[in-house]
């Protein structure tokens, strides 16, 4: 196992630098001084769209695999859900950026790198008009203990009621809307024909 982990280090160098490999070892052994008769670990691999996903799980899966043939041992691969990327609709974007404006709340562009994280938004994004906005909560980083304890907070449902109203203030205008829906859905279509020649994914 620690090979393994070795082996997909030593890939990190060949992979794009958008790619993240995170991984731990959930099972290594009862005893220092036994062989383990079983170890496992989780990784979570991520890509900037499925195709590219495809590539990095095929050099970890070959990595892993060696790692075992090494020390003469058998691996098995179990997989979990594969999350695409998002196809962030432009239109209903600026729907909910109305809304949240309205409210007196202020907008800012969205990174043009990183900080998308993995979620199934991305699978649904595949299949109809969809967005995945995010509401600013204090200056804490996000997946820690404090912007955990900054969630639970006044502040932190305060927000989230913000969050709320403009979901639901921005599905009533393409309830209200026929206009504002047709551009939503022209976006998509877009999109999706894009892909279906093989435009790519953005």
């Amino acid at each position: 196992m620690i090979n393994a982990f070795v082996a997909i280090n030593a890939l990190r160098q060949f992979m794009k630098e958008d790619v993240r490999i995170h991984g731990i070892i959930t099972k290594g052994g009862d005893a220092p001084n036994v062989v383990p008769e079983l170890c496992e670990a989780v990784f979570i691999l991520r890509a900037a769209n499925v195709e590219e996903l495809e590539t990095v799980r095929e050099k970890v899966y070959r990595a892993v695999r060696h790692a075992a043939e090494g020390v003469g041992a058998t691996v098995d691969i179990a997989e979990g859900l594969i999350y695409a990327e998002r196809n962030n609709n432009k239109a209903m974007a600026g729907l909910f950026q109305q809304n949240l404006e309205r409210m007196g709340i202020e907008v800012s562009e969205p990174p043009q790198k990183g900080g998308v994280g993995s979620s199934d938004i991305g699978n649904v994004s595949q299949m109809t008009a969809a967005i995945h906005p995010y509401i600013r909560l204090g200056d804490a980083t996000t997946h820690t203990p404090e912007f955990a304890r900054l969630a639970g907070s006044e502040e932190g449902m305060t927000q989230l009621n913000r969050a709320a109203k403009a979901l639901a203030t921005t599905t009533f205008d393409l309830c209200a809307d026929p206009e504002a829906m047709k551009r939503v859905r022209s976006e998509f279509e877009a999109w999706k024909q894009q892909r279906k020649e093989g435009g790519g994914n953005g």
